[in-house]
């Protein structure tokens, strides 16, 4: 039936309405996608750019604009521990907004790891003609000062000379100290900057305030301005009975009492610190900790507790007293059992505190399997060894006898035979202790 002419009309009418609406809607996400588009090139962005002064590189990033950056991973550098990263000498605060290109210094703290060289500081300003001094805190065992070699990545820019360092030209430099064997290595970062000299206006001295007897401790000195041109010290004591000081800073004990350090600038600035020496604490107690068996021909290191951990003496000394069986133990709490049995250790100081433990010896048994064949190639037999110690033994009162020993597939079958034609790969005997010994068997 052919449709009518108004119905034909009223459908292209609904068509052309169609598309009009396909049409704004169409114009519509291209005003969208144009204004998203426009929006995003209208964002900034900046770099972050992560100076590790020496450490492990640690990669740039880009920040949209007021938003904040991420925390990296803290670099590492051998001989120092890492304090944070810092903004124009002021500690950054990853909360903070970024509004332009940065960039973010590490700073460094001197390690008191004994393998490695460790400096009195980890960077240096100096201006033209300005003069800083790195100083060695310490070294590694079997190492000293004049087993160090001392370098200058651009000599026009720095120089190095006896830890003295003297800024030439506007640059960057980095002084390194290595070990004559070149195992272990420093680095100082150096910048030096136009301008006249900057003098020091004051200075302050950190560290602790007291140590024992026969110790030592490392004073440090901070300089107002920071980026003082010439930072060469003097330090003195007010009482080299009581305690001494070194060129570097560093304090040792001589006998209790107080005693006034003092550090000196070249242009005359000074500061003052009161340090107190004090004699080191008695031992007030002694424990043992370590394993209470040992094996018969084995050894165990047993160890010795002291109390306070800054006694004066926590040397100990060792004996063993056997019991109904034997052990020999050396200087450093090594014991070595000898005989089965219990025995017991004493732990003394000097001071007459001791401590004591027991110790179980214990027999070691093992079991070694033969297999017999008859004529024809066939297993009949096979038969178990016991072994004391390492030595054969015919004392089988360690095993549980009758029903002792396990073959695969369950069967059982007393004293030294077992019958079995299955070849089994392992054997296990159970001791009267309740542990038992499985053993690969072995064909005659």
């Amino acid at each position: 039936m052919e449709k009518s002419k108004k119905t034909e009309k009223k459908d292209t009418e609904m068509k052309d309405n169609n598309k009009l609406m396909l049409g704004i809607i169409g114009g519509a996400i291209v005003v969208l996608v144009l204004v998203l588009l426009l929006a995003k090139g209208c964002v900034k962005e900046y770099t972050v750019t992560f100076d590790s002064n020496g450490g492990s590189a640690v990669a740039a990033v880009k920040v949209k604009e007021n938003e904040t950056v991420a925390k990296p991973s803290d670099p590492t550098r051998a001989g120092y521990t890492f304090a944070g990263w810092f903004l124009d000498d002021k500690e950054y605060d990853f909360n903070s907004k970024v509004t332009k290109d940065i960039t973010l210094k590490a700073h460094w703290n001197t390690s008191e790891e004994e393998n490695g060289i460790n400096l009195s500081t980890s960077s240096l300003n100096l201006s033209i003609g300005g003069v800083g001094n790195i100083d060695v805190v310490s070294l590694p065992d079997g190492y000293t000062t004049d087993d160090l070699i001392w370098t200058s990545s651009d000599a026009s820019v720095a120089t190095i000379s006896n830890g003295e360092v003297k800024g030439l030209k506007v640059g960057n430099a980095t002084i390194i100290i290595t070990t004559n064997d070149g195992k272990y290595t420093a680095t100082v970062s150096v910048i030096v900057s136009e301008g006249e000299p900057v003098d020091v206006e004051s200075v302050s001295i950190g560290g602790s305030s007291s140590l024992y007897v026969d110790s030592t401790l490392k004073l440090s000195v901070t300089f107002n301005p920071s980026n003082a041109s010439d930072k060469s010290v003097t330090w003195t004591s007010s009482d080299s009975s009581i305690a001494t000081v070194d060129k570097n800073g560093k304090v040792t004990g001589k006998k209790a009492g107080k005693v006034t350090i003092t550090v000196t600038t070249t242009n005359g600035k000074t500061a003052t610190k009161e340090v107190t020496v004090k004699e080191r604490p008695p031992v007030s107690s002694v424990s043992i900790s370590g394993s209470s068996s040992v094996n018969v021909g084995k050894t165990i290191t047993l160890k010795a507790t002291v109390k306070p951990s800054d006694a004066a003496d926590k040397t100990v000394t060792w004996s063993v007293k056997n019991g109904t069986g034997s052990a020999t133990i050396d200087k450093n709490g090594k014991l070595k059992g000898v005989k089965a049995g219990t025995v017991t250790v004493t732990a003394k100081t000097k001071n007459g505190k001791s401590a004591s433990k027991t110790i179980t010896v214990k027999d070691v048994w093992t079991v070694k399997f033969t297999a017999e064949k008859d004529s024809a190639g066939f297993v009949f037999r096979w038969k178990y060894q016991a072994y004391k110690n390492g030595s054969a033994s015919n004392d089988y009162s360690a095993f549980k006898l009758g029903n002792s020993v396990v073959v695969p597939g369950g069967e059982r079958v007393a004293n030294q035979e077992i019958v079995d034609a299955k070849r089994p790969k392992t054997v296990t005997i159970t001791l009267k202790n309740g542990s038992k010994v499985s053993a690969s068997v072995t064909y005659a």
